[in-house]
């Protein structure tokens, strides 16, 4: 690997750590991105980092192998893009190809998927921007109101779970005036279970790790997700029949969205009946030393530590990509 020629893009590939932020999400945001280039470039001798997504056409006969967190910037579906660009200038790059990365970008389609495959999901329907908020819905409340496309628990809060349909349509009404596309689910008052999965020469399901908050039906915030609001609790979980069914539905997905370097899959368990739903899945999942899905692999000792992890991720990718 010392001769190739790696590209490491992300909207702080290039900070460091006495950059000033504002904004203490960003703050975080950018310690992600200097602890995995920091990372990488124990991998790497001939790394270059760039914020600028540019640089990916001005450098295209310079670049051997791309590395992209950088999948949310103000473009319309803009998790597609940089896969996009990659195929355009014929260079292999980390993560999935387009038409899987719009699969995970759509919860619609994601959840046509798993409910394509036998998978449990909870009643859904969409609305788009140019479609009417129909009259009456096709199931009845209690719903969860979220955009249809989006990460990071952007736009969810408390007020995404509306008891009628009346509640619902303001809560759709003022997306769409947002400039969101909406996804409108049953909601389930339950738990949240979250399943690591990357693929070596076989695909690798970790158990889940649960997250708890203090919200109103569980909801987990973007506050929350990016460590600027208290009351959410990470648990590991032991393996039993629940587990097992969580990562053989991980797996089931995963096996379908190959080829494909690593992911999480979302669901929420139902308190009482216990059942299962499947919520969504992220082909760019947040990757920081402190993330759920870094420390639930450490936890259950599929690697030891955080270099060992991204590097087993990266090292797999090259070699499915005939790199290495």
């Amino acid at each position: 690997m010392d001769n190739l020629r790696v590209m490491f893009l992300s909207k702080y590939a290039d900070a460091t750590s006495d950059m000033v932020f504002e904004d203490l999400a960003e703050r975080n945001y950018a310690n992600y991105h200097i602890a995995f280039r920091e990372s990488i470039q124990k991998l790497f001798n001939n790394l270059s980092v760039t914020h600028c997504i540019n640089d990916i056409m001005e450098k295209s006969n310079d670049i051997d192998f791309v590395i992209s967190l950088y999948n949310r910037f103000p473009v319309r579906n803009s998790e597609i893009f940089i896969s996009s660009l990659c195929e355009y200038y014929h260079i292999p790059y980390l993560g999935a190809t387009p038409n899987i990365r719009a699969i995970a970008e759509d919860k619609h389609i994601a959840k046509g998927l798993a409910s394509a495959l036998g998978i449990p999901t909870a009643q859904w329907f969409i609305v788009s921007k140019k479609s009417q908020i129909p009259f009456q819905p096709p199931f009845n409340a209690p719903y969860f109101i979220k955009p249809r496309f989006g990460a990071s628990s952007q736009n969810i809060d408390e007020t995404c779970i509306c008891d009628s349909w009346n509640a619902a349509k303001n809560k759709i009404k003022n997306l769409i005036e947002d400039g969101y596309d909406v996804i409108i689910e049953k909601f389930i008052d339950g738990v949240f279970y979250s399943v690591p999965a990357f693929a070596t020469d076989k695909i690798i399901i970790s158990p889940p790790y649960i997250l708890k908050t203090n919200k109103k039906g569980n909801v987990i915030t973007y506050k929350q997700k990016r460590a600027i609001e208290s009351g959410m609790i990470r648990e590991f979980c032991t393996r039993d029949d629940l587990t097992f069914k969580l990562m053989e539905y991980s797996k089931l997905l995963y096996s379908n969205l190959m080829p494909l370097d690593y992911a999480r899959f979302d669901f929420i368990v139902e308190k009482n009946t216990q059942q299962i739903f499947f919520l969504e899945f992220n082909i760019c999942c947040n990757l920081s030393p402190r993330s759920g899905y870094v420390q639930t692999c450490i936890h259950n000792n599929i690697v030891n530590d955080y270099d060992e992890l991204i590097h087993l991720i990266i090292f797999n990718s090259l070699k499915r990509q005939n790199l290495i």
